[in-house]
């Protein structure tokens, strides 16, 4: 009898053993299926945030790498003596000659926007009133007095990627407006769809001819750096490239060559608050 009682106590004690392993593998199961269920929770939070920041790079990043392109620009602003004396154009006269550089016109930082009325075309831009507020407020003036008005593109040069107008002819004896501009800036770098102030050889030699980026060729520009860029293209950059398809080479022409056909800006209007 005490035989079958201590087998009994054994087999008691045996199955209460085994019945405490099976709880505690049990226990260790739930606990690691909790375990994995929270990182695969923080996985999914980790790979939402990372996918924002990627969303929020695609977004915005364009912006950053274009503003990147002009972090070496130096910046000079117009003091009240790189301005003139001539009035403000308040309305189109059909001037073809000025006495000096229209006088300050515009409120730096204020939003305008020049619209080229072309035969191939039209084209918008979005002005630098802020870093190129001289530069902008002389072509402002010029526009708001007609000036521009059925001029040619009177060159066109793939291999610069560049259209240009704003003179009568592509003579460097052609006397523009009657007056030249202090240079604003240096250290430009050149990409399609600028608006950009040409000028001579010499400094200070800016007066009313300007040229379109049309292809990221014109950073072949880049080692000189110069030419004024103050504006940026936000409708037409296919008429500019429309234009440019038009180039027919001009038999010992160091400029490039012209459109096959006359190209006209028959009008340039500002616009904006």
């Amino acid at each position: 009898m005490a035989n079958e009682k201590r087998a009994r106590q054994k087999a008691a004690k045996e199955t209460k053993s085994t019945t405490e392993a099976r709880r505690q593998a049990a226990q260790e199961v739930r606990v690691r299926k909790k375990r994995n269920q929270a990182f695969s929770r923080f996985g999914w939070i980790l790979g939402a945030v990372v996918g924002s920041f990627v969303l929020v790079y695609l977004l915005l990043g364009t912006d950053d790498v274009v503003d990147s392109t002009q972090v070496n620009v130096n910046y000079v602003t117009f003091i009240n003596s790189d301005f003139g004396d001539s009035e403000c154009s308040t309305a189109n006269t059909g001037a073809t000659s000025f006495d000096s550089a229209p006088q300050r016109c515009i409120t730096s930082g204020e939003t305008l926007q020049a619209t080229f009325e072309t035969s191939e075309g039209v084209i918008t831009v979005d002005l630098n009133t802020d870093g190129t507020a001289g530069t902008t407020n002389n072509f402002v003036n010029l526009a708001r007095s007609g000036y521009y008005d059925g001029l040619e593109v009177f060159r066109t040069d793939p291999l610069a990627g560049l259209i240009e107008s704003g003179a009568r002819t592509n003579d460097a004896d052609d006397p523009g407006p009657g007056y030249t501009i202090p240079d604003e800036a240096s250290g430009f770098s050149y990409r399609a769809g600028q608006l950009v102030m040409s000028r001579g050889a010499e400094d200070d030699s800016a007066g009313s001819r300007y040229f379109f980026t049309v292809t990221d060729k014109a950073d072949a520009l880049d080692t000189q750096g110069d030419f004024v860029v103050f504006g940026t293209v936000t409708s037409g950059l296919d008429v500019l490239e429309s234009i440019l398809d038009l180039h027919e080479a001009v038999q010992g022409s160091l400029t490039g060559g012209q459109p096959i056909r006359t190209v006209t800006v028959d009008s340039v209007t500002i616009a904006g608050n």
